[in-house]
């Protein structure tokens, strides 16, 4: 009998063992099973960023958008969520939005992201993050980005410590 995922809404009728009180595809529940045990993530955040990020395209074809970029993730059985390197650029990984709530806190919300832009972004909070690659991408326009110019590193301390810091 044919079964929709909780996580991505595809139909299934493989029997699979729940996730809790899920019932999920081989596809959501490797994710699942793979970030739970290598990376201690809260697996019902994991769960919840699936779900976002969930999205079926005009072919019927399911993807995981990138919260950044709205881009589709490479999910692949076998796949690894902390390769670095351009190879594995487009690759699904979880982003916390808050870092400072840190590994399978109560409370810390995950975003599915391309493993690229995680490595972008390391620990800088989401509410940051877009603001400090706007400015970025302002002084690389420049003719001479790496000209010493103070003012940048006075804008750049502004976004990262003194708006955000309280």
């Amino acid at each position: 009998m044919e079964k929709p995922c909780s996580i991505c809404g595809v139909s299934f009728s493989e029997e699979l063992p729940k996730s809790g009180d899920d019932i999920l595809c081989r596809r959501c529940k490797e994710i699942v099973d793979l970030n739970k045990k290598k990376k201690n993530f809260n697996s019902r955040e994991v769960k919840k960023a699936l779900k976002k990020a969930s999205f079926i395209d005009p072919t019927g074809n399911h993807h995981f958008l990138c919260y950044y970029t709205g881009v589709p993730c490479d999910v692949e059985t076998g796949f690894k969520s902390d390769n670095s390197g351009l190879w594995h650029a487009f690759d699904l990984t979880f982003d916390h939005l808050n870092p400072s709530y840190g590994y399978g806190i109560k409370g810390e919300e995950l975003a599915v992201c391309l493993n690229i832009v995680n490595q972008i972004k390391s620990n800088i909070p989401a509410s940051v993050f877009k603001e400090f690659l706007i400015l970025l991408a302002k002084k690389f326009e420049q003719e001479n980005s790496s000209k010493y110019d103070p003012d940048f590193k006075h804008q750049l301390s502004d976004l990262l410590y003194a708006r955000h810091s309280k």
